[in-house]
């Protein structure tokens, strides 16, 4: 198949064709999400000003549909690190942050709901 043909074949159509070679696990880091909502989200968009809100629920809301994304298209497992050392050095401050919002993450209902 050309890659012309592949781009017309339905999610379906691709999901079967990914099935076909077997389980499929895809990892999938994320980072940069900060400046990504904040050149798609500018300041003067968000609720009462808040930042973190606003960055939580629309990280949760993209990556739930990237989730979607990868499942339809026929990825059985994903794996999707979210912490590393790095991120260690930060400080205590950005880590009760993100010890926090990975538990909005987890206990949102968009994604319980996914």
């Amino acid at each position: 198949m050309t890659f012309e043909e592949f781009l017309t074949q339905s999610t379906e159509k691709i999901a079967g064709l990914v099935r076909e070679a077997g389980p499929l696990v895809c990892v999938f880091p994320i980072n940069g999400t900060r400046r990504w909502f904040l050149l798609e989200y500018p300041p003067n968009t968000w609720e009462n000003g808040d930042f973190l809100s606003a960055y939580l629920q629309a990280s949760i809301r993209r990556q739930v549909e990237l989730f979607h994304l990868f499942f339809d298209h026929g990825v059985d497992t994903l794996m999707m690190p979210l912490f590393g050392p790095d991120l260690l050095e930060r400080g205590e401050g950005y880590l009760r942050l993100a010890s926090d919002a990975m538990r909005q993450l987890v206990v949102n209902t968009l994604f319980l709901n996914c």
